[in-house]
């Protein structure tokens, strides 16, 4: 299974912005639910460089396009 970057933001940003990881997590894990995806193995947030990517499954992004 590969993996797609669906959002990345700045954490400096995110922080203004009152958005935690977590809950972009969250919101993307309410997703894969809704497309009868097993949230945990299908999104994944990781911390570089000091930006938050949202990463999903290649399944899920699929889903999210149609296809």
């Amino acid at each position: 299974m590969g993996w797609v970057v669906a959002e990345s933001y700045p954490m400096e940003e995110m922080e203004k912005e009152g958005v935690s990881p977590d809950w972009l997590r969250g919101k993307w894990e309410n997703v894969a639910e809704d497309m009868a995806l097993i949230p945990e193995t299908n999104v994944r947030v990781e911390i570089r460089n000091g930006v938050c990517f949202l990463e999903v499954s290649e399944e899920l992004m699929a889903c999210m396009r149609g296809m």
